[in-house]
């Protein structure tokens, strides 16, 4: 923001990367700081009193809309996710079948399927390799 802009009662945002951002009024005028430069004191909302950086100042007006493009993102993140979660399910439950289908085979054929190490291994590294730990599967 531009120490033009900071006058006493102007609504400001603070620039952030989660929203809402917090939002309030500038309550003193603009001083030099040795090592952030310019800062202004502003109560938030909250009625918190904070000495903010000039450049970590937005208008409530971009606030807002920041606001409004922090929301969007997330909405579409959470929809990319619920759609790869879908398929990440329908992947995972055709494998619970198809691990079914071999043991049903396995134990027709009189074996377990746990003790068929060499027909497993594949299996067993996928799940490693998936974060599984299948140490603890073999016990």
């Amino acid at each position: 923001m531009d120490s033009k802009n900071c006058k006493m009662g102007t609504r400001v945002a603070l620039l952030s990367k989660e929203q809402p951002c917090n939002k309030g009024a500038i309550k003193g005028e603009v001083e030099s700081h040795k090592s952030h430069g310019q800062v202004i004191i502003v109560e938030w909302d909250s009625g918190t009193l904070q000495k903010v950086t000039l450049r970590s100042l937005l208008t409530e007006t971009e606030g807002i809309a920041q606001d409004t493009r922090i929301r969007e993102e997330q909405e579409r993140l959470e929809t990319e996710w619920a759609r790869a979660e879908t398929l990440v399910t329908e992947k995972l439950n055709a494998a619970a079948t198809l691990i079914r289908e071999a043991n049903d085979l396995a134990s027709g054929a009189g074996k377990e399927l746990y003790e068929m190490y060499e027909s497993t291994s594949r299996l067993m590294g996928a799940l490693d390799d998936a974060g599984w730990r299948t140490s603890s599967l073999s016990c």
